[in-house]
């Protein structure tokens, strides 16, 4: 379902967040994980000096160095080679590493990307294809597929990580609310706010305020909870709150195993132990919730008695047909379920409450309910728990690329260079 997870980080450990949630997904689905860092250089307003070549390559160097050591940390988590993916060497006289080199998967000699081009000189920038300047390092393990590869580009950060999700066949995008900006008075940081704006693919949201669990590197989604609206098009998050709670217990089986076989060859009692309360951690309930809105009526209140009455009788219609719809889908999902049926006049509301209240460790939303529109990326209800929630949220994207238009600022960038 996910087989490409794309984690766009910037050196700081406010992005780092978003690596156990990478490593979780990658353990249950077989995902290959690939890392992204854009450097972005100073606005000429920011700083009117021509670009440093010098400290340019160093700061990529840096950048490379960087992106390796995170690469070896999450082989490592995930159980697997910590050797480091080779970096073709470059041609000699190449000073700007801006032709990206790949190595080939039998080790022979080095190939450039396609269609990469020396940068002017004193500004390493990027053609539109963002193939200059990008350098996507593979795991020469003729033995196994590498799970984790890095690349760096160079240019606007927003527009380069949507570029290349959509270049890369990326599933998944995973990333932190705030990043080297650090935190802020704001909810989302504004890169993120511009890349969920126009991704248009599957977002994992990691509040990067949030305090981290104690043993971070090992995420679990014990409580999953499922807002749904009874709509065919909500129901699209069903199937990635599944995957995910059945890879959760085939984590846990994987593990008893693991466990019953230590326990065969001598482990201690105290370990024992320690195994089987390890292996009942891995456990995961889906919280399938279904919020009845009572209906809005144009006029202040108090209401007529015949208005009352038709709203009194609306609303029990509504509850029946609500649990009956929660019991016949908690009778066919393959995992284990809780239903919950609410009450209230705000949806957004709701859905925030529960979150909180039920301590759960992921939200799924579809993009759009049953009212969603193709013209905008997000419906209310999940733009709402996007910008507002405190929560993890992934947000399963509904509408294909194929059927979205683009606005008239997209339009009128493209006029003009997107300057």
């Amino acid at each position: 379902m996910f087989n490409r997870i794309l984690v766009p980080l910037d050196g700081s450990t406010l992005a780092e967040r978003a690596i156990p949630h990478a490593e979780q997904f990658a353990r249950i689905f077989g995902s290959t994980i690939i890392l992204l860092q854009v450097l972005e250089p100073s606005s000429y307003q920011g700083n009117p000096n021509p670009v440093d070549p010098l400290s340019w390559q160093i700061r990529k160097t840096e950048a490379d160095m960087y992106l390796q050591s995170v690469v070896a940390r999450i082989l490592t988590d995930l159980g697997e080679s910590t050797t480091p993916a080779g970096i073709a060497p470059a041609p000699e006289g190449y000073p700007h590493m801006t032709e990206g080199y790949l190595r080939s998967k039998e080790g022979s000699a080095s190939h450039p990307i396609e269609g990469s081009a020396p940068a002017p000189e004193g500004y390493p920038r990027t053609t539109e294809g963002f193939t200059e300047g990008s350098q996507l390092v593979e795991d020469g393990l003729a033995e196994k597929k590498n799970r984790v590869k890095y690349s760096i580009r160079e240019g606007k950060i927003a527009e380069h990580i949507v570029d290349f999700a959509q270049s890369e066949n990326i599933d998944l995008l995973i990333l932190t609310t705030h990043g080297s900006g650090g935190l802020s008075r704001w909810n989302i940081s504004s890169v993120v706010q511009k890349v969920i704006d126009l991704i248009y693919l599957p977002v994992l949201i990691v509040r990067a305020y949030e305090s981290l669990q104690e043993d971070a590197a090992h995420i679990r989604y014990h409580r999953i909870l499922l807002p749904i609206d009874s709509s065919r098009r909500a129901e699209c998050s069903l199937y990635a709150g599944i995957a995910l709670a059945q890879g959760e217990m085939a984590l846990s089986h994987a593990y008893e195993t693991s466990a019953l076989s230590a326990s065969s060859s001598g482990t201690s009692a105290a370990g024992q132990a320690v195994s089987i309360a390890d292996t009942a951690a891995y456990s995961s309930k889906l919280l399938l919730s279904a919020i009845i809105k009572p209906p809005e009526i144009p006029i202040p209140e108090p209401y007529p008695p015949e208005i009352q009455e038709l709203t009194e009788q609306l609303m029990h219609v509504s509850r029946e047909a609500v649990n009956n719809y929660l019991n016949d889908m908690k009778g066919r999902l393959p995992v284990e379920t809780e239903v919950f049926m609410i009450e209230n006049n705000n949806v957004s509301t709701a859905i925030h409450e529960k979150a909180n209240e039920e301590d759960v460790d992921l939200v799924i939303l579809c993009a759009h309910g049953y009212t969603g529109q193709f013209t905008w990326p997000y419906g209310t209800v999940t733009r709402n728990y996007i910008e507002h929630g405190t929560k993890p949220v992934l947000v399963i994207q509904d509408i294909p690329r194929s059927q979205v238009r683009p606005t008239a600022a997209e339009i009128a960038a493209k006029k003009t260079g997107r300057r």
